[in-house]
């Protein structure tokens, strides 16, 4: 919301579900400073009642789980535990290998890299 004129959560909802003519929106809070992450790249739907959400930190989370379970109480919310990428860490790139929810989806199954 800093790249919008700093526009308040409820605001920025409000004015999402009316020009989408969408019933709920959630706002979800990028857990890096520097603004790599993506919204879709840390919740996903996997079908119309059920969100996988990647597993970063306890406290960022809690306020993800907070956010959705308020936005969307009726969804099933399903957390992914993802490996810890410390060890595939390069301070000559930015990466998001290891921070969003990586999936192949097929009609039957969910498959997640471990």
């Amino acid at each position: 919301l800093r790249d919008n004129g700093n526009i308040p959560v409820e605001t920025a909802k409000k004015q999402i579900t009316d020009a989408l003519n969408l019933q709920d929106a959630a706002v979800i809070v990028s857990d890096d400073p520097d603004g790599l992450a993506h919204a879709d790249g840390m919740v996903s739907f996997i079908d119309t009642d059920s969100l996988i959400v990647i597993q970063l930190n306890k406290t960022y989370n809690a306020s993800v789980h907070q956010e959705l379970k308020s936005s969307f109480p009726q969804l099933g919310i399903n957390t992914i535990i993802t490996p810890d990428k410390s060890h595939r860490y390069d301070p000559k790139y930015i990466t998001a290998c290891g921070d969003y929810v990586n999936a192949v989806f097929t009609h039957k199954y969910l498959y997640v890299p471990t």
